[in-house]
């Protein structure tokens, strides 16, 4: 079978047409929806300590998943900089029984 070329331009036409890709949907909300009013709107001071037996360098202890964790689990409504005041410190410990990290959100 030969195509005309007025067959094949349609054709072409709508396979471009079929074929154009969706647009991704972006989803920046939480899982949940929140129940009833915030209650942290107002800044929040956020609090980590590392206890460790041998010390890193200050930019390895890096909370950013901790914060995230508080805010997907709507324990802070937001996480941006204007919204959390971020203390983040190490205390040398003498045993490996001894090492955590406690995350503290003093005023709570």
């Amino acid at each position: 079978m030969r195509w005309t070329p007025e067959q094949l331009r349609e054709y072409e036409a709508r396979r471009k047409i079929s074929r154009s890709k969706p647009e991704r949907v972006v989803q920046n909300e939480p899982v949940a929806a929140p129940k009833g009013k915030a209650e942290n709107t107002g800044r929040v001071l956020l609090r980590v300590t590392s206890f460790r037996r041998r010390l890193i360098d200050p930019d390895n202890l890096c909370p950013k998943y901790f914060i995230d964790a508080l805010r997907y689990a709507q324990v802070i409504g937001d996480d941006s900089a204007a919204h959390v005041t971020l203390q983040v410190s190490q205390v040398k410990v003498k045993t490996k029984a001894e090492e955590c990290t406690i995350i503290e959100l003093p005023g709570d």
